[in-house]
């Protein structure tokens, strides 16, 4: 879905979440990009397209506890998973 504003309700209280993730963020010119991951969802593996979304990517992990797995695309076995608890961010280049 695309989305080109918030509803006033909507934006009391998304303002100040996304005004505590810009502060994480370098001070560069910015794209963003909001995704929300169903329960039952995933994010199949892939390569951001930097030309597309920019060099810098931020994640919340909201809800239920979550498992992100890095991968070198040389090399598979090179890899790391890391759990997200809720509430937390990760901000990758």
């Amino acid at each position: 879905m695309h989305l080109s504003g918030w509803s006033t309700e909507d934006a009391e209280l998304l303002d100040p979440l996304l005004n505590r993730l810009n502060s994480l963020l370098p001070k560069v010119e910015k794209q963003t990009h909001i995704l929300h991951l169903a329960t039952n969802g995933e994010i199949l593996p892939h390569i951001d397209n930097v030309e597309a979304s920019g060099s810098w990517i931020l994640g919340v992990s909201l809800g239920y506890p979550r498992i992100m797995r890095m991968e070198n695309i040389a090399d598979p076995v090179d890899s790391f998973e890391l759990l997200l608890p809720p509430g937390s961010v990760y901000i990758q280049r």
